[in-house]
């Protein structure tokens, strides 16, 4: 399936899957892109470090929904 992904050197890509509430309380969204945004750049890092490489393939995929998923897919952007 995800065969189209696969690099040169035959590794494939960290896919990443989000899910999550639609009603986050918008006194919280401040604190939840801070911490998004972070968990995501240190899975990122760890990634790149694992591969060895000065990048690494990473996606996001969420279902867009109101509220988690589209907050995370604006942080990983």
């Amino acid at each position: 399936m995800f065969e189209s992904f696969r690099h040169s050197n035959g590794l494939l890509p960290l896919m990443l899957g989000v899910t999550g509430h639609r009603d986050l309380r918008p006194e919280d969204l401040p604190e939840l892109r801070k911490q998004t945004t972070r968990v995501l750049g240190d899975i990122r890092k760890r990634w790149i470090k694992q591969q060895g490489k000065t990048s690494g393939s990473l996606y996001l995929l969420s279902g867009m929904a109101a509220g988690a998923d589209q907050l995370a897919a604006e942080c990983a952007m």
